[in-house]
This record gives structure tokens, sequence and C-alpha cells, in this order.
């Protein structure tokens, strides 16, 4: 709606428009192109893991992966903290899906939780994102894992980085907890 109607303003006023105004209405329009062009890579990803499930043969070591996914959200800025208490954690899991598991889940408590944020790693293998938002609601949990379901589409929220996550859970035969309460979720 606001590409739309960004370009009808500018069909319709162009010639009365600074280039200011101008420019205003076209990073309108490339910042929704490029919200849709991750909504529409998101949808292909999890189509394409709900169609095919797991790869066979694919394993990664979440630890090592980990500690760099954190290590690059603290050098952005987040307070953010990682522990193991294992070596090494086989999952069987490729690289690419490990690394978008854990993204989505380190970007859903950076937006709706509260720092510090804590990921670890632990005898399972078991992973694990908490922080110290001020939880989430029952009726909101309910709905967590749908398609679509977002409390942030005004900030960007697509509804499909949860979703994501379960299916790629599911495809590969893990198990998702989710546990929320005041200050810990």
């Amino acid at each position: 709606t606001s590409m739309r109607g960004s370009i009808e303003l500018l069909k319709e006023s162009w010639e009365e428009m600074n280039t200011e105004e101008r420019d205003s209405f076209l990073d309108i329009i490339a910042a929704e192109t490029s919200r849709m062009e991750r909504l529409t890579n998101r949808l292909l990803k999890l189509t394409r893991l709900e169609a095919t499930g797991a790869v066979a043969g694919e394993t990664c070591d979440i630890v090592p992966l980990a500690a760099g996914i954190v290590h690059t959200y603290r050098e952005r800025g987040h307070d953010i903290h990682f522990s193991h208490s294992v070596d090494k954690a086989i999952v069987p899991l490729s690289r690419e899906l490990a690394e978008t598991l854990l993204i989505n889940l380190i970007e859903n408590a950076a937006k709706h939780g509260g720092a510090p944020i804590r990921v670890g790693v632990s005898k399972g293998p078991c992973l694990s994102v908490t922080d110290a938002g001020e939880g989430i609601s029952e009726a909101n949990q309910r709905r967590i894992f749908e398609r679509f379901f977002t409390t942030a589409r005004d900030s960007g929220g697509t509804g499909l980085g949860l979703p994501m996550v379960k299916a790629i859970v599911d495809a590969h035969g893990g198990q998702l907890e989710l546990s929320s309460q005041p200050g810990c979720t």
C-alpha cells in the first residue's frame, strides 16, 4: 500500500515536488521493496523446507557457529552472551539452516525481549536462546509459531522467523520448547 501510494503521488506531483520530497518517496519504495524481497525469500525457504524436509547426511557443529554469530551481534552493539558446557555439538543440520535457525531466534529476542540475550549450547545437543523481556502473553504463545503472526508488523516483522525455526526443527526430528514468564522469555 505504501509503495502504491508513493508511486501514485510521484506520478501525479513529480513536477511540483522538490528533490528532497521525491527522494523521500523513492526511499519509501526502496525500503518496502527490500522488505518484500526478504518476505519472499523467507517464504521460499520455508516452503522449500516444508516440501523437502531434512537433507540426509548434513551436519554442523553449533558451538563455533553460535559463538561466531553472537560475536557479530555483540559487535553491532547488542548485549548478548554465549556459553557452552560442551566443546562440540554436532546437529543434523546444514550450516545454512543452523545459522538461519539461530539468527531467527536471536532476532526475535532482540526485537521482542529485553537485554541481555543469552545463547547457550549444552549436552544433547541443546541450543537455548533467552532474554530478559517481560514475557509473552498466553494468547500469543499459542500463535507464535503460526505463519504471518507477528506483533511487530509496524517495525518490519513478517511473522515468518519463528515458523521457519519450527519447520527446521520439525524437519530434522528435533524438539522446540517455549517457556515464558515475566522477566524471562
